[in-house]
């Protein structure tokens, strides 16, 4: 064998054992970097929360709601569409206060009604209302956009296995209204609420707290 031949040998010989390393690398994930994937995958998303229940002018999604229990105080939740936006629980007595003439007129304010196995233990409280209105044409109105939140003291009432909360109320942008009639979150009450102290109620105002409202 001569110079040349030897070299082709052992050229062809580390050919191959690259070849095989290659072949014998793990394709899989180490079980270190599938665990916490895995652990990803299976957190609660929900965190309690109920499924969504949509408000619809015809097709068009303008807001949804949703509930949970935190301890002993219901939560109800809204978001809104880009551009859409609802109305205080407190909006007429609103209106009436800053108004210096009687109203021509008033968007609806939301209304919640709990049945079944609540009732409600205390005022609603919700979170601070934006001021909507257009004083230039006597035009008066508070409401939230995005997402805002209500919260109220409970008591269980007999033995119903879930809550329904009934929600009326408006929903606005620029050029259109849609009206919400008789929106139904229904709330099992057989399972524990996730959180066991009640939500803390500071970052709210109660219905009818009028004080940021000048006349």
């Amino acid at each position: 064998m001569n110079a040349r031949q030897a070299k082709r040998l052992l050229s062809l010989l580390l050919v191959m054992i690259l070849v095989q390393s290659v072949m014998t690398i793990p394709t899989q994930p180490s079980a270190s970097l599938a665990k916490p994937l895995a652990q990803e995958q299976t957190k609660p998303v929900n965190d309690g929360w109920s499924p969504p229940v949509e408000a619809r002018r015809r097709n068009l999604k303008v807001a949804s709601y949703r509930a949970k229990l935190a301890g002993d105080t219901l939560l109800v939740e809204v978001t809104h569409e880009p551009g859409w936006h609802t109305y205080a629980l407190d909006n007429l007595e609103r209106a009436k206060k800053k108004a210096s003439e009687p109203l021509l007129g008033i968007e609806k304010s939301t209304r919640i009604v709990l049945s079944g196995g609540l009732r409600t233990a205390g005022k609603w409280r919700q979170s601070p209302p934006k001021d909507l209105s257009q004083p230039e044409i006597q035009w008066f109105t508070w409401g939230f956009e995005d997402t805002a939140l209500f919260a109220v003291k409970i008591q269980r009432s007999g033995k119903a296995k879930e809550a329904v909360i009934t929600i009326n109320g408006q929903a606005c942008k620029e050029t259109t209204c849609a009206m919400i009639d008789d929106l139904e979150i229904r709330l099992p009450l057989n399972a524990v609420s996730s959180e066991k102290t009640s939500f803390d109620l500071s970052s709210l105002i109660e219905q009818g707290d009028l004080k940021d409202v000048r006349e």
